[in-house]
């Protein structure tokens, strides 16, 4: 008596699952036909293309695993398409930002998990809508629970998947006052990080748009801006003695500075020099500040002595190339414990 009801639950359920499977895959044959389209969506291919989302976000809130990443499979799968056309891109970003925000910014909290796949399909949609909403997500307060390793995991999916996306997107497909939006997020939440991780990956956007000829001058030399603000903030926070584990990712904004230092050329080399070396002189100030601290834990003063090394190398750089102060290396005498010696040093390159 129970085989039989048992049997056929578990084929209503199958053929359920088919109907759905079956309807996913005619979505994504029929906004095929449409992806490279130049002219605007008609009523039908935009009906569709609402279904195809609407579908997607379904799979992507699932609590199987296997669920969802079938999900973001489908939905990056029309957009890494070649000629996937900019009229699309747009029609796509927007439903699928908007269907997104419904589901992060909702009074139900979303696994890690399912909140890196949704950032993974808006790093490929690669509209300045999907950038600029991306990140706003790194703004204080957006994501639930600050200081939580759940936390920690969103800001990092979205600090992450936004430092590829800018990378990836036409410039011209970012108006201005979208750029200006992103760059004013991105510091606001580089201010207030708690994860050298995922503060890098934000100074790492910064640089792509500033290091970018296709982009603006004047929005170039604003990112070089916010690139030296980030800095300087992340510095003050270290001599204060605050959050002493962003010094993983000083060092690498420096390397990413000087490499960008060779690169640069004209008036935005020249904002970059006025800019960055009052930041660097910051870097060896802090050592002093908060010599104590950073000394009493050995990775950390290991990497803040290659981080000092690196922005003395750099300053030179920005003067000329020219040769240290005599008898002054605020590096050796950090390595070699020599507190008076190192505070004697930086005075000299003041």
């Amino acid at each position: 008596m129970t085989t039989r009801p048992r049997t056929a639950i578990g084929r209503t359920l199958q053929s359920l699952l088919l109907t759905s499977l079956v309807g996913t895959f005619a979505h994504a044959q029929d906004i095929s036909s449409f992806s490279r389209t130049t002219n605007p969506l008609t009523s039908a291919q935009q009906e569709t293309l609402e279904a195809f989302v609407a579908n997607g976000i379904r799979g992507l809130k699932s609590d199987s695993n296997e669920t969802v990443m079938e999900a973001r499979a489908r939905m990056i799968e029309p957009l890494r398409r070649t000629g996937t056309s900019p009229v699309f891109r747009e029609s796509f970003g927007k439903l699928f930002v908007q269907e997104s925000r419904r589901m992060l910014e909702g009074s139900e909290v979303v696994p890690v998990f399912n909140y890196a796949n949704v950032c993974q399909v808006l790093a490929f949609i690669r509209t300045g809508e999907s950038n600029e909403f991306l990140a706003s997500t790194l703004q204080p307060g957006i994501a639930p629970g600050p200081g939580s390793p759940r936390d920690e995991g969103r800001r990092l999916s979205a600090a992450s998947m936004l430092a590829v996306s800018i990378r990836t997107t036409d410039p011209e497909r970012i108006r201005p006052r979208q750029f200006n939006s992103i760059m004013r997020s991105v510091v606001m939440g580089a201010e207030q990080a708690e994860s050298w991780a995922v503060l890098q990956r934000e100074f790492e956007t910064l640089e792509s748009i500033a290091s970018n000829p296709e982009v603006k001058e004047d929005i170039r030399q604003a990112a070089v801006e916010n690139q030296i603000k980030v800095m300087e903030a992340t510095t003050e926070r270290i001599a204060r003695g605050e959050e002493l584990n962003l010094v993983r990712a000083l060092s690498p904004m420096v390397l990413t500075l000087r490499s960008q230092y060779i690169r640069l050329e004209g008036s935005i080399r020249r904002t970059f020099n006025q800019e960055v070396e009052n930041a660097l002189r910051q870097i060896l100030e802090a050592g002093a500040s908060s010599w104590k601290p950073l000394h009493e834990q050995e990775e950390l003063e290991r990497i803040y002595g290659d981080t000092i090394e690196q922005a003395t190398v750099l300053m030179r750089l920005i003067n000329g190339g020219g040769n240290a102060p005599s008898g002054s290396d605020p590096a050796a005498a950090w390595r070699n414990g020599d507190e008076s010696g190192y505070e004697s040093a930086v005075k000299s390159w003041s």
